[in-house]
């Protein structure tokens, strides 16, 4: 049994806001089961950065420091001094690092502060809730442009890493029974949670192309892209040539133009995009619901919250305790107009509790009949 095993692979994270993706990492680590490998300042793990050429780009090094220590032999007064040795030093370095790291930031030597995308198979931040309500309906829009393409294509669809691991493929029509040279093969992986969000504000699909897979020219890593694609011409061709308005759709006049009137209001161009259309015409109305509400939340927190859904939520609880607020203060202010001339003194309790349930009932009333109207 070795004491120590160790291992070399390229570098395809973001470790570090001073180092960049490429290049290798050279792993060295103790066997913690071998008691042979435990010695007095003893190497437990030692990692090396390394540049392409090979150079030393940087170092980090962990040793042990005593014997290894039997939990169930251990005593309390042996977890105190441990508890302390291991927190406190951390405690005290926690304020010079972050003076050392505001220094550099403020000073303009930290150029790679911002995160790239992540490489394909990565995975990126955590997905948001927003994000994972309009996976489906690209995973759909995909889907249906296979499902029309004449030629026979395999499409393979990784969903963003940071929420699930499936691998979706989609096959046209002619794929079946034909000769495995004829078939073209392509993959599409979105690599940055955002993307989703992202998608259903272009006006049409060539642009959002266009815009998804350029390279990003981040200095952390300048071939980074936020959609990766194998074949960029073969997913235009898939894409480019769909329109879905010709199709029959399930909704009403009346509903056809109200949703689009809702949805006018989250475009800046005042003009829906392809995924509008596409969701319009292809979904049921449940499903239309989710995807109104989502583009109102997403036009929502860019305007109120900086994009951001934490602070939107924030907000949200604000102004919902400010509107409860008010509707108590008018509705107190109509029960006392209404029933001035009963002598409140004299008259049974239960008509106030009578009249304010009654109140409350008539404004829930009108707040989830506007509600309704908007999501139909």
């Amino acid at each position: 049994m070795a004491n120590f095993y160790g291992g070399e692979w390229r570098k395809y994270i973001f470790a570090s806001p001073f180092e960049k993706v490429d290049g290798l990492v050279s792993q060295r680590m103790m066997d913690p089961l071998n008691p042979c490998a435990w010695t007095s300042d003893a190497t437990f793990s030692n990692m090396t950065t390394l540049e392409e050429s090979g150079e030393v780009r940087m170092a980090t090094r962990l040793t042990c420091d005593g014997s290894p220590i039997d939990p169930t032999l251990i005593s309390c007064l042996d977890v105190a001094k441990l508890v302390v040795q291991w927190t406190l030093p951390g405690i005290m370095t926690t304020p010079e690092i972050i003076f050392k790291a505001l220094k550099i930031r403020f000073l303009g030597r930290m150029k790679m502060n911002s995160k790239p995308p992540v490489r394909s198979g990565s995975v990126g931040r955590p997905i948001q809730k927003l994000e994972i309500d309009l996976e489906p309906f690209f995973r759909a829009y995909l889907l249906r442009c296979v499902e029309i393409y004449p030629d026979p294509i395999e499409l393979t669809y990784l969903p963003c890493r940071s929420f699930t691991n499936d691998t979706i493929r989609m096959r046209s029509p002619s794929y079946h029974g034909k000769e495995a040279t004829r078939v073209r093969y392509l993959t599409v992986e979105p690599a940055d949670p955002s993307f989703y969000t992202r998608i259903i504000s272009y006006v049409d699909i060539k642009t959002a192309l266009a815009q998804e897979t350029k390279k990003t020219g981040h200095l952390a890593d300048p071939t980074a892209q936020r959609l990766i694609v194998s074949d960029i011409d073969l997913l235009n061709s898939i894409l480019g040539a769909t329109s879905f308005s010709s199709l029959p759709s399930e909704l009403g006049a009346f509903s056809n133009w109200k949703s689009r009137q809702i949805l006018t209001l989250t475009r800046p161009q005042s003009a829906l995009t392809f995924m509008d259309e596409f969701v319009l015409w292809t979904f049921d109305p449940a499903s239309r619901a989710v995807y109104i509400s989502s583009c109102l939340q997403l036009s929502v927190a860019r305007t109120l919250a900086f994009g951001s859904q934490n602070i939107l939520v924030a907000v949200v609880f604000i102004a919902s305790c400010l509107i409860r607020w008010l509707i108590l203060e008018a509705s107190s202010l109509a029960h006392e107009n209404i029933f001035s001339f009963i002598d409140l003194v004299s008259s049974p309790g239960w008509v106030n509790l009578a009249c304010t349930v009654f109140e409350y009932y008539l404004v829930l009333q009108c707040l989830t009949a506007t509600q309704n109207w908007f999501m139909q």
